[in-house]
């Protein structure tokens, strides 16, 4: 029995596709978009839905406005993030539609290959909202900026709760 879930993305990612990010023969295996780790990840979290538990996910992705809305459709509600990425992530989640994104999870799921998976996410990040591309513009700019700034290794916790 469980009372809350978290997942490690970094460390699940490195587990299904066998990939050390860190060594150099398989880093380049490693792929937050690759359709079996994403599968997974999506049975993990409707599980824990289904159980009535609730999960957050930690790890680069969490932390990255990019995957936002990806996570967002394949029904996380609990980001965990380097304070840094706070701002970011809560200007992309400010203008996303949580239940537009629902709707696009199985193409998600369906995704033959990371290059398909890729254009699915790149379209639901932008959404066709020129909102949503100026978000991802500033979010650019700002790790930009901010790159060395803070190196400290605290997490905080953000919460999507546009419908």
């Amino acid at each position: 029995h469980a009372d809350f879930l978290a997942i490690g993305s970094n460390d699940l990612a490195q587990y299904v596709l066998a990939a050390d990010r860190n060594n150099a023969a398989v880093s380049a295996n490693y792929d937050p978009l690759h359709p079996a780790f994403l599968r997974l990840l999506y049975l993990v979290l409707d599980n824990a839905r289904q159980a009535k538990r609730p999960i957050s996910v930690c790890g680069e992705i969490a932390g990255d406005p990019r995957y936002t809305p990806l996570l967002i459709a394949l029904g996380l509600t609990e980001f965990s993030m380097h304070p840094s990425a706070l701002a970011d992530v809560r200007d992309s989640i400010a203008v996303l539609s949580r239940k537009t994104l629902k709707n696009k999870a199985a193409r998600l799921l369906h995704a033959p290959d990371r290059a398909s998976l890729a254009e699915v996410v790149d379209a639901m990040a932008t959404g066709g909202s020129r909102a949503a591309l100026n978000a991802a513009r500033r979010t650019s700019s700002r790790r930009r900026s901010r790159a060395g700034r803070d190196g400290s290794p605290a997490a905080a916790a953000g919460r999507s709760r546009r419908d």
